[in-house]
């Protein structure tokens, strides 16, 4: 654990005000379904929840038409935008160490995700067919208890959007850290990996299924966001309470639980941020944050 004193150097070589949650979707509207909550920290200043949104609703200074040809545009921009930021992203950064390619590294084999994987139906098809069939999981799935492989049936499309989309793009810029892949860089936002399912399976929380359109399901979500501000209260606008709670979805409360988690991820030990990668495996498979 890391020190008082030097925790606190750590912080501040490394300021850190924001903290964004993003629950990404790969499905058909992406733009409808994947959720952007962003908390602000001040110093003296409870911590905020300042922006919470689809990506369709967030504002942005490109056309619309080019929004709609790559709805993931806007994503990249809102990523970049803050240079003391930590954006937690709800996917998978890579796949497990067994299906890459001998002497491989993690950044090369991202950007040549377009040539190597048509589609995400190809992604996964040629991860099932290196795997022998298998599901095969990366040791921090096993770790975080992550609800899926990466190229699960219900995730492999949420993976390669991410991936080609989203990795991609940020490493073709060099605006941000991916992290455990990249070393921190001050002036730069950090991205990690996060899992709200890996968050509530730590806390004892993942027992009632919040996610869904019963009236249970929001009287769920109503008691999970309630009991999160318990544990570590973040100011929440009443609208956007609102809103966690009736996304019938649940992608709207994720992207809260990944960015609350990460503002005390921080407070905590930021050493796990400034220095996250700890093995060949993280450097190649990466690291869940939860």
């Amino acid at each position: 654990m890391q020190s008082t004193t030097h925790q606190g150097t750590v912080s501040n070589l490394h300021q850190r005000t924001c903290f964004v949650g993003i629950d990404i979707s790969g499905g058909a509207k992406p733009e409808k379904t994947t959720w952007l909550t962003r908390i602000r920290v001040a110093n003296g200043v409870v911590p905020t929840v300042e922006i919470s949104a689809s990506l369709a609703q967030l504002p942005s200074e490109r056309s619309a038409l080019l929004h709609k040809t790559n709805p993931f545009l806007k994503l990249f921009e809102w990523i970049i935008q803050d240079a003391e930021a930590i954006i937690g992203i709800d996917a998978s950064f890579s796949i497990p160490k067994a299906l890459f390619a001998k002497e491989a590294n993690w950044e090369s084999w991202v950007m040549a995700i377009p040539s190597s994987y048509a589609t995400a139906d190809d992604f996964k098809d040629k991860c099932q067919v290196q795997a022998n069939g298998k599901e095969l999981k990366r040791l921090t799935d096993i770790e975080a208890k992550t609800p899926f492989s990466p190229y699960n049936l219900r995730h492999y499309k949420q993976t390669y959007t991410t991936l080609r989309d989203v990795l991609r793009p940020v490493l073709m810029a060099g605006k941000a850290s991916v992290l455990p892949f990249q070393p921190v860089a001050m002036g730069k936002p950090w991205i990690v990996e996060s899992c709200p399912a890996s968050i509530l399976k730590r806390l004892g929380w993942d027992k009632s299924p919040y996610k869904g359109t019963q009236e249970s399901h929001q009287f769920a979500r109503e008691a999970l966001l309630q009991q999160a501000l318990k544990q570590f209260f973040v100011s929440v606008p009443v609208e956007i309470q609102q809103a966690y709670i009736s996304n019938k979805t649940g992608d709207a409360l994720d992207s809260f639980l990944i960015a609350w988690h990460l503002v005390q991820a921080w407070q905590a030990d930021a050493g796990q941020f400034v220095n996250p990668a700890t093995s060949a495996s993280e450097a190649l498979e990466g690291k869940v944050f939860y």
